[in-house]
């Protein structure tokens, strides 16, 4: 008895939903299950930053805090690549051009950078850290079997405007290179010991650039070594080639 009882029931129930499906099967045209959200069309927000704000967002990342020079990106290429405009910038010669030498003049480089801010100069003058190391590279047009030694290398280091007349360094003739205003520069990244995959990366930085048809000078260029001093591991370089000018 019980049993039937609670079979009635259950026809009960599946009779009562059948007739409710069938009720919502039978509506109109005009209604709908999900009715479009009326809300304004959605944009997203944006925001401007001026060229020094914009600065600081990347020097940030990139000089971690220290003194840079001051640039605008200007253009994102495949490979990697980016397109610069900095700002005009004043750099101080640590050593004089040497063929072969890279390794040395690295190491005289970050040598005679660092006496120098922690006090080797006339006033005894203690600076921040500053970044990068410059290597200044320049094709000699040498026919040397080594690659190396088809190039020579100088080494330089930035001095922010802030800093005024600078102290004379004791090590060295003090001797200021400048970049002039608005200087575009190609640009790509990588990482490792600069004497051991510099030659690697200057053939694959050019053969990008000739595959994107961009226009640079080829018997000079730069690398830009950022060696942060209180975050070894976020250390890089960069390769600059100067974009031709037409």
């Amino acid at each position: 008895m019980e049993v039937t009882r609670g079979i009635d029931g259950s026809k009960k129930i599946h009779l009562f939903l059948s007739q409710f499906l069938l009720t919502w099967i039978n509506l109109s045209d005009s209604q709908v299950l999900y009715e479009e959200i009326s809300i304004p069309s959605l944009h997203p927000r944006t925001f401007y930053l001026s060229p020094n704000q914009e600065f600081q967002v990347i020097s940030q990342v990139l000089c971690e805090g220290l003194p840079c020079p001051e640039y605008t990106i200007t253009h994102d290429y495949p490979y990697f690549i980016q397109q610069r405009n900095y700002r005009a910038f004043t750099f101080m010669k640590l050593t004089s051009p040497l063929s072969c030498q890279i390794k040395l003049t690295l190491n005289e480089g970050k040598k005679r950078m660092s006496n120098y801010i922690k006090g080797a100069n006339n006033r005894e003058q203690i600076y921040s850290s500053t970044l990068p190391l410059l290597i200044e590279v320049e094709h000699t047009g040498s026919k040397s079997t080594n690659p190396w030694c088809r190039m020579s290398y100088s080494a330089n280091f930035y001095t922010p405007h802030f800093w005024g007349i600078v102290a004379t360094p004791n090590e060295i003739v003090p001797e200021f290179g400048d970049f002039p205003d608005n200087l575009r520069v190609y640009v790509r990244t990588f990482n490792g010991k600069v004497e051991d995959v510099l030659l690697r990366e200057i053939e694959l930085f050019r053969r990008n650039l000739d595959n994107i048809g961009l226009c640079y000078k080829k018997t000079k260029f730069y690398v830009a070594i950022y060696n942060i001093p209180h975050n070894p591991y976020d250390s890089r370089n960069e390769l600059w080639f100067i974009r031709c000018t037409k």
